[in-house]
Protein backbone atom coordinates (compact mmCIF):
# COMPACT_ATOMS: atom_id res chain seq x y z
CA UNK A 1 0.00 0.00 0.00
CA UNK A 2 3.06 2.38 0.73
CA UNK A 3 4.71 1.88 -2.65
CA UNK A 4 0.79 2.05 -4.54
CA UNK A 5 1.10 5.90 -2.38
CA UNK A 6 4.46 6.86 -3.89
CA UNK A 7 4.10 6.21 -7.12
CA UNK A 8 0.34 7.90 -7.19
CA UNK A 9 2.01 11.05 -5.15
CA UNK A 10 4.90 10.69 -8.00
CA UNK A 11 2.01 10.69 -10.80
CA UNK A 12 -0.17 12.91 -9.38
CA UNK A 13 2.15 15.63 -7.70
CA UNK A 14 1.19 19.07 -8.46
CA UNK A 15 3.97 20.71 -6.94
CA UNK A 16 8.15 19.93 -5.34
CA UNK A 17 6.61 19.52 -2.07
CA UNK A 18 4.66 16.74 -3.08
CA UNK A 19 7.75 15.08 -4.81
CA UNK A 20 9.29 15.42 -1.34
CA UNK A 21 7.36 13.74 0.75
CA UNK A 22 7.10 11.07 -1.78
CA UNK A 23 11.06 10.50 -2.23
CA UNK A 24 11.14 10.29 1.70
CA UNK A 25 7.94 7.95 2.12
CA UNK A 26 9.58 5.61 -0.72
CA UNK A 27 13.16 5.96 1.12
CA UNK A 28 11.33 4.63 4.79
CA UNK A 29 9.58 2.13 2.49
CA UNK A 30 12.65 0.82 0.77
CA UNK A 31 14.31 1.27 4.23
CA UNK A 32 12.02 -1.58 5.57
CA UNK A 33 11.44 -4.01 2.83
CA UNK A 34 15.09 -4.30 1.65
CA UNK A 35 16.62 -5.91 4.51
CA UNK A 36 13.50 -7.96 5.28
CA UNK A 37 13.51 -9.59 1.59
CA UNK A 38 16.46 -10.73 2.32
CA UNK A 39 16.32 -11.50 5.90
CA UNK A 40 13.49 -14.02 4.92
CA UNK A 41 15.02 -15.08 2.43
CA UNK A 42 17.99 -16.27 4.18
CA UNK A 43 15.43 -17.97 6.84
CA UNK A 44 13.90 -20.19 4.68
CA UNK A 45 16.33 -20.93 2.44
CA UNK A 46 18.74 -23.84 2.83
CA UNK A 47 21.29 -23.81 4.88
CA UNK A 48 24.31 -24.82 2.25
CA UNK A 49 22.19 -22.87 -0.26
CA UNK A 50 21.48 -19.47 1.13
CA UNK A 51 24.50 -17.47 -1.22
CA UNK A 52 23.33 -19.22 -3.52
CA UNK A 53 19.11 -18.05 -3.01
CA UNK A 54 20.28 -14.52 -2.46
CA UNK A 55 22.24 -14.48 -5.68
CA UNK A 56 18.70 -15.87 -7.46
CA UNK A 57 16.72 -13.24 -5.59
CA UNK A 58 19.10 -10.98 -7.05
CA UNK A 59 19.21 -12.16 -10.67
CA UNK A 60 15.16 -12.91 -10.81
CA UNK A 61 15.10 -9.19 -9.35
CA UNK A 62 17.62 -7.65 -12.24
CA UNK A 63 15.66 -9.92 -14.80
CA UNK A 64 12.04 -8.54 -13.81
CA UNK A 65 13.66 -4.92 -13.95
CA UNK A 66 14.57 -4.97 -17.83
CA UNK A 67 10.85 -5.83 -19.14
CA UNK A 68 9.57 -3.44 -16.22
CA UNK A 69 11.66 -0.46 -17.42
CA UNK A 70 10.86 -0.83 -20.95
CA UNK A 71 7.29 -0.60 -20.11
CA UNK A 72 7.76 1.83 -18.34
CA UNK A 73 9.77 3.99 -20.91
CA UNK A 74 6.98 3.08 -23.72
CA UNK A 75 4.65 4.50 -21.57
CA UNK A 76 6.67 7.66 -20.42
CA UNK A 77 7.23 8.45 -24.42
CA UNK A 78 3.87 7.42 -25.58
CA UNK A 79 1.47 8.42 -22.77
CA UNK A 80 3.07 10.85 -20.71
CA UNK A 81 4.93 11.55 -17.32
CA UNK A 82 3.03 10.15 -15.17
CA UNK A 83 1.63 7.13 -16.45
CA UNK A 84 4.17 4.55 -15.17
CA UNK A 85 4.07 6.04 -11.62
CA UNK A 86 -0.10 5.72 -12.41
CA UNK A 87 0.61 1.83 -13.68
CA UNK A 88 3.06 0.90 -11.10
CA UNK A 89 0.64 2.58 -8.34
CA UNK A 90 -2.15 0.58 -9.99
CA UNK A 91 -0.55 -2.30 -10.36
CA UNK A 92 0.74 -2.32 -6.33
CA UNK A 93 -2.72 -2.08 -5.35
CA UNK A 94 -4.14 -4.79 -7.20
CA UNK A 95 -1.55 -6.95 -5.89
CA UNK A 96 -1.93 -5.62 -2.04
CA UNK A 97 -5.25 -6.37 -2.62
CA UNK A 98 -4.69 -10.06 -3.82
CA UNK A 99 -2.52 -10.44 -1.23
CA UNK A 100 -4.99 -9.11 1.45
CA UNK A 101 -8.01 -11.04 0.29
CA UNK A 102 -7.42 -13.87 -1.95
CA UNK A 103 -5.29 -15.86 0.00
CA UNK A 104 -6.89 -18.81 1.42
CA UNK A 105 -4.55 -20.24 3.70
CA UNK A 106 -2.55 -18.04 6.25
CA UNK A 107 0.82 -20.16 7.03
CA UNK A 108 3.53 -19.10 8.82
CA UNK A 109 7.07 -20.90 7.64
CA UNK A 110 8.69 -22.50 10.39
CA UNK A 111 12.45 -22.87 10.32
CA UNK A 112 12.39 -26.74 10.90
CA UNK A 113 9.55 -27.78 9.16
Amino acid sequence: MIFATVYAVFALAANKAMIVFAFILYGIYTAVISGVEKAFISEIAPEGLKGTMLGLHSTLIGAALLPASIIAGLLWDNVGTFAPFLFGASLSLMSAVVLKFGLKEKRVLHKYE
